[in-house]
């Protein structure tokens, strides 16, 4: 089973990917995926970016609006460490 520190930032990848939490299998998959890789969250970005879910909502913006949109969904103080 991951650690915490894993699983919340596999639920910031959701969120900021997906614009919505993990499922608990997907938590748990993903989480121990990074973990396998040493903690390696680049090991999951291609796949989080080119999974269908992800390419039926946001593939048709371009990098302006994906960063925007990004920065929206993303709650700061898991990724970055701020509090806001």
């Amino acid at each position: 089973m991951a650690g915490q520190v894993t699983l919340s930032t596999v639920q910031a990848l959701y969120l900021a990917y997906y614009g919505r939490p993990a499922d608990p299998e997907g938590l748990a998959f993903w989480a121990d995926v990074v973990e396998a890789n040493g903690s390696n969250t680049n090991v999951i970005i291609n796949d989080f970016a080119s999974a269908p879910e992800y390419q039926d909502r946001f593939g048709s913006l371009d990098n302006q609006e994906l960063v925007n949109n990004l920065y929206l969904q993303t709650p700061m103080e898991s990724v970055f460490g701020i509090n806001m």
